[in-house]
């Protein structure tokens, strides 16, 4: 058997037409988009009648650990805290989310997952290496002393090994087109 096309686009800006598509799966990019809601809908809009969309992407608990160090540092540095980790969705929240964009019978589901760093340096490298940077558009420069007193408490954290947990969640919401 032949396998099925692929095709890939970007969820904002989808080039087809309405009622296209009887399945849409989305794995891993909806946390790139710039208007979560609008893209939901732009993925609503080509789902034919009773079509699936079934996505992936971070859960809000994601790099939780990382989200506390960085701004508890800045704070306690600079007095403000800049945005460093993109927003993400809660489970608990995701199934509203697609019913404000038309879906039905919306669900969520989580599953968390823990990964261990020998320190902050080094999430911040795999980070970078998954191409998973900070892509907010207005980005205040991370200063040395900041980023050495985030690392400084991520490393406080560290187990008996020198490695140091982070919270991933893995969120996968099912919804189907009315």
């Amino acid at each position: 058997m032949a396998p099925s096309p692929a095709i890939v686009a970007d969820e904002d800006r989808l080039p087809f037409a309405d009622a296209s598509f009887d399945h849409i799966v989305s794995a891993g990019s909806l946390q790139g988009v710039n208007d979560l809601p609008g893209a939901l809908i732009q993925l609503r809009r080509v789902l034919r009648p009773g079509g699936q969309l079934l996505a992936l992407f971070p859960g809000g608990e994601t790099l939780r650990e990382l989200r506390q160090d960085l701004i508890s540092a800045e704070v306690e540095l600079t007095g403000r805290a800049a945005a460093r980790i993109m927003p993400m969705v809660d489970a608990a929240s995701a199934p509203a989310l697609l019913q404000r964009a038309g879906f039905v019978s919306a669900v969520s589901e989580v599953e968390s997952l823990t990964l261990r760093h020998a320190g902050l340096l080094a999430l911040l490298a795999d980070l970078h290496g998954m191409g998973e940077g900070n892509y907010m558009r207005e980005r205040v420069p991370l200063r040395r002393d900041v980023l050495a007193a985030a690392a400084a408490a991520f490393a406080a954290r560290a187990d008996a090994d020198g490695k140091t947990a982070t919270t991933i969640q893995v969120l996968t919401v099912t919804a189907w087109a009315p």
